[in-house]
């Protein structure tokens, strides 16, 4: 009898990845793929990353000690999922900084440029507004020469890494009283005298600005004012006698150190420097965004902007300067690893809003600081913010530190939305069965740690965890909530 021998051949899948570099002193025409051979920019990168080489679970790396400028895309259906992004030298060096700035001018006071008191006659100078000295740029276009219906607004402006004020009056630090009252407003605002119907209102010497005004106690409300009168130009709710209010992003708001003002119709930007430490700045930076007229939408803005992508690692890296640090759109997103980066100095840290879901997703070890918004704004399911594990891991805990302190600020893109203390969070998290452990929060504008339902979804915040976590301060800005929140409608 014949012996019949049997060969399988099973087929293996191999899993190949490559490593992309990125250092300040790259070449947009190397290779990329070594240390030696680093590509320079992340216009490249995002070419890369669209047309390719870049392909799935590939790994790109930020050189330590260096900034890069821009805005990294992984929006477009072209654009692979299952890709890392961390840092190098493995051992030595700062966190890589992805800076959201895109416009920046060099700046010394003593040069003879700045020292001409004739806006009328000169493209740059300074003028005087009551006591204080602002200079001023003329022409200052964030556009590059567009041509559209875009809106280039200046969100944040920097001195090296000084954050500059908005022009608001009046300041934060004043206490202001009423005649028809006996104590003093909210800090930095005034008080709405009576009747308090909205088509009464009328604030001509800030015609063009915008009005911000606690209608509630846990909400604002923005408005802009009508440039030939002065009255609102939206419909706010529950006004009421002694509600506060303030004004900004007006030249008459201009009246104190380290204010500045953007006109975006005339293209002017104003500054103060009169400040010793500042009398130089070696980079003045701007971070604008884009706003569209016709659809009311923003084209950018963020660190990482991504839509419906899975299995991305994002690693000891450093955001600033932007609107949202990590921006995630659309309803199919999964297994993010977000580590040990350090988000601060924007409008919000990571962002995945109404109509789009995170699931099965980690944020652990990342510092949350100077947010003018919120730092964790998620609506998904299975999600772990800090970490569950029975010891205490620090290394693995999230720190929030000065999130949501500027009423009126988080929602500067867009002021004719309605603005809302939700937006003043450090945590928030709307899904089910998400743990939120071992974070550390400390100023906090409303609450801490809050979750919710997400009703669209008919999803409650069933089997919501919250544990071992530290909470020094909150409701700094705004009341009615509580350090960890939550309300009707959860299971």
């Amino acid at each position: 009898m014949k012996k019949v021998i049997l060969i399988l051949f099973v087929p293996i899948f191999l899993t190949f990845s490559a490593t992309y570099y990125l250092s300040n002193d790259g070449n947009n025409g190397n290779l990329g793929t070594s240390e030696l051979t680093p590509w320079r920019t992340i216009s490249t990168l995002d070419s890369a990353l669209f047309y390719g080489p870049i392909t799935e679970n590939d790994i790109i790396k930020f050189r330590k000690d260096d900034t890069f400028y821009g805005q990294i895309n992984l929006y477009s259906s072209s654009v692979p999922s299952g890709l890392k992004f961390s840092s190098y030298p493995e051992t030595t060096g700062e966190k890589p900084i992805i800076n959201g700035a895109t416009n920046s001018f060099y700046f010394d006071k003593d040069d003879p440029n700045w020292d001409l008191n004739d806006q009328d006659n000169n493209d740059s100078g300074y003028v005087e507004i009551g006591t204080e000295k602002f200079y001023f740029i003329k022409n200052f276009d964030l556009s590059n020469g567009e041509t559209d219906t875009t809106e280039y607004r200046v969100v944040n402006l920097y001195a090296g890494d000084e954050e500059l004020i908005m022009a608001r009056t009046p300041n934060e630090d004043e206490i202001i009283y009423n005649s028809e009252c006996e104590n003093p407003s909210y800090t930095g605002f005034y008080y709405l005298p009576d009747p308090t119907t909205p088509n009464a209102l009328e604030f001509p010497s800030f015609n063009g600005g915008e009005f911000v005004v606690r209608n509630y106690s846990w909400k604002y409300a923005v408005s802009k004012l009508d440039e030939e009168d002065g009255s609102l130009v939206e419909d706010i709710d529950h006004l009421q006698k002694n509600a506060g209010y303030f004004f900004k992003n007006h030249r008459s708001c201009l009246d104190d150190k380290k204010e500045w003002f953007y006109n975006y119709t005339d293209k002017i930007l104003y500054f103060s420097a009169d400040l010793t430490e500042m009398d130089t700045f070696d980079d003045v930076w701007i971070y604008p965004v884009a706003y569209d007229k016709d659809d009311l939408s923003y084209d950018y803005g963020f660190g990482f902007n991504l839509y419906n992508k899975s299995n991305i690692t994002i690693e000891n890296l450093e955001f600033k300067n932007m609107r949202d640090c990590i921006n995630i759109i659309g309803k199919v997103n999964d297994n993010f690893l977000i580590k040990y980066c350090d988000f601060r100095n924007s409008v919000m840290g990571i962002n995945c809003c109404s109509g789009n879901l995170l699931e099965n997703s980690e944020i652990s070890g990342n510092n949350f600081s100077y947010l003018q918004s919120a730092g964790i704004y998620i609506f998904g399911n299975s999600n772990i913010i800090g970490h569950n594990s029975d010891g205490e891991d620090l290394s693995l805990e999230n720190k929030f530190s000065n999130i949501g302190l500027k009423v009126g600020y988080d929602n500067n893109m867009d002021p004719t939305k309605d603005a809302n203390g939700v937006n003043l969070t450090g945590i928030e998290l709307r899904g089910t069965d998400n743990i939120i452990g071992w974070n550390h929060l400390n100023v906090i504008g409303n609450c801490a740690i809050r979750f919710l339902p997400r009703d669209e979804y008919s999803l409650l915040c069933n089997d919501t965890e919250i544990m071992n976590n530290t909470i020094d301060s909150a409701m700094c800005t705004v009341g009615d909530g509580g350090g960890i929140y939550t309300w009707h409608n959860w299971g």
